[in-house]
């Protein structure tokens, strides 16, 4: 018998029901069914290939059976997995005699395993990465979410404390009070780059870890450098560190002194202030991606394409799969017991 497959919950249930010997809960039984009797062909027929090397009660034990504890659990004698199995197929015949068997935990377990069985055993081996076409692949290529993961310029990744004074793109830097601005900001970061030095001991190199003390430090001094704005961001941009400044492209292009620095520093080594036309920083490299430049008809762009897609269309053809075995089975509904579940039918069933 095979009732293996949900012993585990059932062991919980038997030394209950052993210390105490009460009835089969009235409450929890419903009718059994074929499928879950104790001498149902379900549990007892095998394959011919099946090799039997004991029986519990008429129920056999596998050498399969054996072999699958010891996968279970490395290290694991072949004679210590055997013992086991007749200890559980002991106990799980045990709690048939109780009545434990028509519980609905029980039969939810069972499902459950069967269901998982044939998810990793039947299902996932039929969908995999190759399911998609390749010309499906390169149509998603296409798209510009996706396109830029393959085809692009060299990424750059940043995070920075910084002052802000002016915005050159609508107002003019040349009036006093923004003067005064970028001297006073200028002495104020040199502060902060000594603190922050003194505080990211330890955490360079971790780009997470730095950052996590960078969010901090200016969320901790939000009102110590009130006369000027002192704000911590993160950003993400395209910079070729070969061409000139002006023929960068992109919408994303940020102040070349910024970008130099980022590209110049080491990945989460806090480099030193440095001023751009919108105020003083302190920034940090946190990752860069390399110029790649690669097509639709590369077959490594094809191979992760179809990767990245899996889950989506497991799910997909998942869903698909329960709604035509849900007709085929004849799923039939009692609504009058579900009437107080708050229960609403899908139209699928």
């Amino acid at each position: 018998m095979t009732r293996t497959h949900y012993v585990a919950t059932l062991l919980a249930m038997i030394l209950v029901a052993c210390e105490a010997a009460p009835p089969a809960p009235t409450d929890q039984a419903v009718v059994a069914s074929d499928t879950i009797a104790p001498d149902s062909n379900t549990w007892t027929t095998l394959p011919d290939s099946a090799q039997v090397v004991a029986r519990v009660g008429g129920a056999p034990i596998t050498r399969a059976m054996v072999l699958d504890v010891q996968k279970a659990s490395p290290g694991l004698t072949a004679r210590s997995a055997f013992e086991r199995l007749v200890d559980l197929e002991v106990l799980a015949q045990r709690a048939v005699d109780l009545g434990l068997h028509t519980s609905a935990r029980a039969q939810r377990v069972r499902q459950e395993s069967l269901a998982q069985r044939f998810l990793s055993g039947g299902f996932e081996p039929e969908v995999t990465p190759e399911s998609l076409p390749v010309e499906r692949a390169k149509e998603l290529y296409y798209m510009p979410n996706v396109r830029k993961l393959y085809d692009h310029a060299d990424a750059w990744r940043m995070a920075h404390v910084f002052f802000t004074c002016c915005d050159p793109k609508s107002e003019s830097c040349d009036r006093p009070e923004i003067v005064q601005c970028f001297a006073e900001s200028g002495e104020n970061i040199q502060t902060v780059y000594s603190e922050l030095k003194t505080m990211a001991a330890g955490t360079e190199g971790k780009p997470d870890a730095l950052l996590e003390v960078m969010e901090a430090y200016r969320s901790d001094n939000e009102s110590r450098f009130l006369r000027h704005p002192f704000a911590f961001r993160t950003r993400a941009f395209y910079y070729d560190p070969k061409r000139p400044h002006e023929d960068q492209k992109g919408y994303d292009i940020i102040a070349e002194a910024v970008a130099r620095t980022v590209i110049e520093g080491e990945l989460a080594v806090l480099q030193e202030p440095v001023q751009s036309p919108f105020g003083w920083h302190v920034i940090v490299q946190l990752d860069h991606d390399a110029e790649d430049r690669r097509s639709a008809d590369d077959p490594t762009v094809i191979a992760d394409i179809r990767k990245n897609m899996l889950p989506m269309m497991r799910q997909a053809r998942f869903k698909a799969l329960l709604g035509r075995l849900s007709q085929d089975m004849a799923v039939e509904i009692d609504p009058a017991p579900l009437k107080n579940l708050n229960v609403r039918f899908n139209a699928r069933l």
